[in-house]
């Protein structure tokens, strides 16, 4: 896999993801991202062991994610030979850098984000 950047529009569908798993809004989840109800149920409960449901989830802001300097980047993304970009996101909470990182992917260099796990 190789380092890459990711565009703005798949930068902004990121954000939106993100907002969509911090309001708990799985009819979003659903509807513009093609997320099952179990998925969605499964998103949930992984964000419910790091964080309160008060908390406030979002992505670094893009100026913020392309420092280095800590143990790993705060939004990392790699192109697979499929054409696939597979990005790695540390969600912040409340305006902090968490501890859940945000697995997903691009697929064919657009913006459709299918989503993968949360993990730490």
């Amino acid at each position: 896999m190789l380092d890459t950047v990711i565009t703005e529009d798949q930068y902004s569908a990121l954000a939106r993801f993100v907002a969509a798993i911090s309001a708990r809004d799985g009819r979003t989840l659903s509807a513009q991202f093609l997320v099952s109800d179990d998925i969605v149920d499964e998103i949930f409960e992984a964000v419910s062991d790091y964080y309160d449901e008060s908390v406030v989830l979002t992505v670094p802001s893009p100026e913020v994610a392309a420092i280095p300097g800590g143990p790993r980047m705060l939004v990392e993304a790699y192109q697979t030979n499929y054409g696939t970009v597979i990005v790695e996101c540390v969600m912040f909470a409340d305006g902090v850098r968490g501890e859940a990182i945000l697995h997903v992917e691009f697929v064919d260099d657009s913006d459709r984000l299918h989503y993968r796990y949360i993990g730490s």
